[in-house]
């Protein structure tokens, strides 16, 4: 005890901090022990065991033919309960995780049914909110989904709903299903159709060396870790790969820790002489390219954008760009 009471102030706000994480950590974890787990992404998830085998495959039929002709991808989750969990929390979680509807579009939709707490609901992802807003969804559930669910009838709830769901859908100004977006797809390290200073591991490169440099200054060699999550998250962000992150925060953790922080410097200028070099050459011939290192306010861009076709905006059909829309909080619940 009167070793702490001798600590620096800064030793006992570093110990409190520690303190309040673990705390925080603990607290996190036995709440999310309580959770109900996401199950693997599919068109009919029954752990209730409510449909027949063959109302789930005439399910799991009818979502399979409407994405494949529509586009638009919907699942239906059943549950016994959500143990205690708010309906529209659990949904937002499967959705979130699921990441439902075409990639660049996000036109996904989650219908959620909670047998022994008498809840259902439809959530909406984000592109869809539009063609299927709040007041819509909750029609749905009041006149073709609740009323068969009071009398259990569960299948008949679930296939009424999905067709007036549908209906909804097909109504609206969607993408065809072979349309692609002009943004499709993820940045790829490096595209052979594009200049060297239009590749986005241009500016994983250039502001690697600052972050890095920068850290090494302040802290020292123990700021390998930092540097490495730091840019290894800039680097999954710019080229929306996971992978590519981690092999390069790995990549920066041993540059950081190994080489001098001159040659960090040296590599940092190096990089933005050829830039502007490269910056010159190109605008006397009529150029373009990458738009600098700018700043991330509005507009969608990062620095004026990657080559003429501007910024890296809207990359995917939602947050994340893993997959397709995120939960928003549209949709509507209802209980019978």
């Amino acid at each position: 005890m009167e070793q702490l009471l001798l600590l620096r102030p800064s030793k006992w706000l570093s110990f409190l901090a520690a303190l309040i994480v673990s705390i925080a950590a603990l607290f996190c974890e036995a709440n999310a022990a309580d959770l109900l787990p996401v199950p693997d992404v599919a068109y009919v998830t029954d752990t209730a065991n409510i449909l027949t085998p063959e109302q789930k495959r005439s399910l799991e039929a009818k979502l399979a033919s409407f994405e494949s002709k529509v586009g638009s991808q919907i699942a239906v989750i059943i549950v016994p309960s959500t143990n205690g969990e708010p309906i529209e929390d659990y949904a937002h979680r499967v959705g979130d995780q699921w990441k439902l509807g075409r990639k660049n579009v996000g036109d996904g939709l989650l219908f959620v049914v909670a047998v022994n707490d008498h809840r259902v609901r439809i959530d909406v992802m984000r592109a869809l909110e539009g063609i299927i807003p709040d007041v819509t969804a909750s029609r749905i559930l009041n006149e073709a989904v609740l009323p068969a669910f009071k009398t259990n009838n569960y299948y008949q709830g679930i296939n009424q709903g999905l067709n007036r769901i549908f209906a909804r859908i097909e109504a609206g100004n969607l993408p065809a299903p072979d349309a692609k977006s002009s943004d499709e797809g993820n940045w790829n390290i490096y595209d052979p159709d594009e200049a060297l200073w239009d590749q986005p591991w241009v500016a994983v490169i250039f502001i690697g060396f600052v972050i890095t440099m920068m850290l090494r200054e302040l802290m020292g060699r123990k700021s390998a870790p930092i540097a490495g999550l730091a840019v290894g998250g800039l680097s999954a962000f710019i080229m929306q790969s996971l992978t590519a992150g981690i092999i390069i925060a790995l990549a920066v953790v041993v540059i950081a820790m190994c080489i001098p922080s001159a040659v960090l410097e040296a590599g940092a200028r190096r990089t933005a002489r050829m830039y502007s070099q490269d910056r010159r050459y190109r605008s006397r011939n009529n150029g373009g390219g990458f738009g600098g290192f700018g700043g991330f306010g509005g507009g969608g861009g990062f620095g004026g954008g990657f080559g003429d076709g501007g910024g890296i905006g809207g990359m995917g059909g939602g947050a994340g760009s893993g997959g397709g829309g995120d939960s928003a909080g549209g949709g509507a619940s209802g209980s019978w």
